[in-house]
């Protein structure tokens, strides 16, 4: 499947895997950010702690669309500030771009049990009904995705609850910074 970087650019949230990983991932945000015509900035943000949803780490990733290996994925070695994680493989195989993503990958081609699916949604709390609309969608397609074996991703109004407050004013901080830039090269 070819991807359409504009289409899917955006925050997406991990709402169902496949199978359960050892490794906690609660409140899954995924930011595609379109850098440039072909290179997307992706930055992960997950809880890493069940007993406290709001300590969180974000993992940082560039890739070029259009760089498929011959599997029909992307090698990702994601960022996270102090060490870097070892490449893992990801595979777009389907989305329509404006609900869901079915994302499939492995940490190692030559074990079977290192093989993931993934949901991906843009609304952060689907309902029941349609996420076992979208499991049985991926089901029929895809062996990452057998009916009734996907694990929800916890999603919650308390993730990432503690530094809300502090994002909020980053976020009007940068959109000041981004206004005064846009006038200063306007004024030049």
């Amino acid at each position: 499947m070819s991807v359409n970087g504009t289409q899917f650019n955006g925050t997406w949230w991990e709402v169902a895997r496949n199978p359960a990983t050892t490794e906690n991932f609660d409140c899954v945000e995924v930011n595609f950010i379109m850098e440039s015509q072909n290179m997307v900035k992706i930055e992960t943000t997950y809880s890493n702690t069940p007993s406290y949803l709001w300590v969180n780490q974000t993992m940082y990733t560039n890739i070029t669309l259009g760089n498929v290996e011959n599997g029909g994925g992307y090698n990702i070695s994601y960022v996270n500030g102090l060490t870097n994680t070892s490449y893992t493989t990801y595979k777009l195989l389907d989305t329509d771009y404006e609900n869901y993503a079915f994302v499939c990958g492995y940490t190692n081609a030559s074990d079977p049990s290192s093989f993931f699916g993934i949901v991906l949604t843009r609304d952060r709390y689907p309902n029941t009904t349609v996420l076992n609309g979208y499991e049985d969608m991926a089901s029929q397609k895809y062996a990452n995705f057998t009916n009734g074996t996907m694990s929800l991703i916890t999603q919650s109004p308390t993730c990432y609850a503690a530094g809300a407050f502090g994002l909020r004013d980053c976020a009007i901080l940068a959109t000041i910074f981004a206004v005064v830039n846009f006038m200063i090269h306007l004024a030049m």
